[in-house]
């Protein structure tokens, strides 16, 4: 084997070093700057969401008041366990009086439904009226201070004819609560 001239070593020297380059920049570098940036936008990432949850953390007291309020509403807008089957039918008696209707069964609101957080007590009523009667005593039904839901309404011509209509209500009221919770009421 022939000896390489000085001139020869240095070349082989120099193309080792840049081949070992080019190794070090592709094989380590290059991915090592792309998992950099992939790191720089994961970071951004981390950043907003970190800045998103301080927003939500800082609303916090504003949000619980919200609910509180709501939650103050929806008390207000319903009836409580404790007096929705007495207060139902006094209401509709009450309501019916003023109204000029004269009712001749009431079903009072029997065992509640769980809906979606609260407890639905359902009740019916029959009445006779003139129609005129018949639409205010619906319209004053569903006023919000009633607290009270129109669900079904029959009215058909009275027996004696005229002016006289038959009505017949199902009425539906609300109540905060799940299902179980009307026996822990009543113990």
């Amino acid at each position: 084997m022939r000896r390489l001239s000085p001139r020869e070593r240095f070349l082989v020297i120099l193309a080792g070093a840049v081949l070992i380059g080019f190794v070090l920049g592709f094989g380590l570098v290059v991915p090592m700057a792309g998992r950099a940036a992939k790191l720089a936008r994961q970071e951004a990432d981390y950043r907003s969401v970190i800045a998103e949850a301080a927003r939500m953390y800082e609303a916090v007291p504003t949000v619980e008041a919200e609910v509180a309020d709501l939650r103050a509403e929806t008390a207000r807008l319903m009836f409580t366990q404790e007096d929705a089957k007495v207060a139902v039918v006094h209401e509709i008696d009450k309501l019916a009086s003023e109204v000029g209707v004269r009712l001749t069964r009431v079903m009072p609101p029997g065992d509640p439904e769980s809906t979606a957080g609260c407890l639905k007590y359902s009740a019916s009523f029959q009445g006779e009226s003139t129609f005129g009667e018949a639409i205010r005593l619906l319209y004053e039904l569903e006023r919000p201070e009633r607290r009270i839901s129109v669900e079904q309404v029959e009215i058909a011509s009275g027996a004696a004819g005229g002016d006289e209509l038959e009505i017949s209500v199902q009425i539906a009221l609300y109540v905060p609560g799940e299902a179980g919770e009307e026996d822990d009421a009543e113990a």
